[in-house]
């Protein structure tokens, strides 16, 4: 009786190793599209004229300039919109900075949400379940509405309640 639960369970885990890789490489390049969207280094160098332009106020043009050049690219990296929120408000120009902060917040969530899926993955190999719970979970409350997430969850869950 002993080896047919054995056996039984390493079936089980083979099998869910398996559907886990499937999930892993279907959402693979959505993710990585994510990840593109929020690694300009170009940004953050306009960054620094931002920095540089609260002693030197005349490089403000220069750095929203360096910023608008960048939109025109990709109006959803967070680096830049936190540039733009951010001479905008040394600019005076609240309405405006809050509108491009808010751009920030919503495109950094969506790579939160990833990391958190993903470290769930990593927990979970590690026979972590719990962690990769509370990873998932985690990504649950940056986008409630991640469903890859809230369908790993569910998983996860049925793993952590399955008997011994």
């Amino acid at each position: 009786m002993l080896s047919h639960l054995k056996s039984r369970n390493l079936i089980a885990f083979i099998l869910a190793c398996g559907l886990l890789s499937v999930m892993f490489i279907f959402h693979a390049e959505q993710q990585a599209d994510t990840v593109e969207k929020n690694s300009n280094s170009s940004a953050r160098k306009c960054l620094g004229l931002v920095d540089r332009s609260i002693k030197e106020p005349a490089l403000r043009s220069v750095a929203r300039g360096c910023l608008e050049d960048l939109r025109q690219r990709d109006d959803k990296d967070p680096v830049m919109l936190f540039g733009l929120g951010w001479i905008s408000q040394l600019q005076g120009a609240n309405a405006a900075a809050e509108k491009y902060y808010a751009g920030t917040i919503k495109e950094l969530a969506e790579l939160e949400q990833f990391t958190h899926y993903n470290l769930s993955f990593i927990k979970e190999q590690r026979g972590d379940i719990s962690g990769a719970l509370e990873q998932v979970r985690a990504a649950i409350r940056v986008s409630p509405d991640f469903k890859l997430a809230q369908d790993r969850a569910k998983v996860l869950e049925d793993a952590a309640n399955a008997p011994k």
